[in-house]
């Protein structure tokens, strides 16, 4: 005789578990979504075109270079198999310059010697996203050097006027304010 087994009291749990409400499954794809927005702006935001001093942290073939008062500079591309200047810019301060090399070949003209092409603009230091609207054939990348030069320092910004010395104020007769320091009777 064939002998059946007991069945317990408990119910047999179901093969695959029950499916959560819909406004969990929701916060569940909405998480998801939500983290591979961050993550995609972040590239964005990176490779697209944020221009910030010490560059991107990516192998992007970019640089970029800030003036300021005490470090004005000028950039320039060499051309390294004659040793002159192909371009320069003297950046004024309280502005940077971006520069980003196309890929290899990328001159339309498909010159031989300057087949790669340069994109750049000047803008103001703190700007992230200015595009750069201005483009230069350079050669290749074994055969062009960037150097950056320090002008005569300190360089005011435009918008910055500049002081008179104390002879020049005697000069136009108006006194110099008494310091501190001054000796009794030394003043205008």
């Amino acid at each position: 005789t064939r002998t059946t087994p007991e069945r317990s009291a408990m119910p047999t749990p179901p093969s695959t578990p029950p499916a959560p409400p819909a406004h969990a499954r929701r916060a569940r794809v909405d998480g998801a979504a939500f983290r591979a927005v961050i993550i995609l702006a972040a590239w964005a935001a990176t490779a697209a075109g944020c221009y910030t001093e010490g560059g991107s942290h990516i192998s992007l073939d970019r640089q970029v270079w800030v003036s300021r008062a005490f470090s004005p500079i000028t950039a320039s591309v060499i051309d390294a198999r004659t040793g002159e200047a192909i371009w320069s810019v003297d950046v004024p301060v309280g502005q940077k310059v971006v520069f980003d090399f196309r890929g290899p070949n990328s001159n339309p003209a498909n010159d031989p010697v300057y087949p790669d092409i340069m994109d750049w603009n000047v803008m103001p230091e703190h700007s992230q996203t200015t595009p750069l609207s201005r483009s230069v054939p350079v050669p290749s990348r074994d055969a062009r050097r960037i150097e950056m030069t320090l002008r005569k320092a300190p360089e005011l910004p435009e918008r910055i006027p500049a002081v008179q010395s104390a002879d020049s104020r005697r000069e136009t007769g108006r006194p110099r304010p008494a310091l501190p320091n001054d000796p009794p009777g030394t003043t205008e």
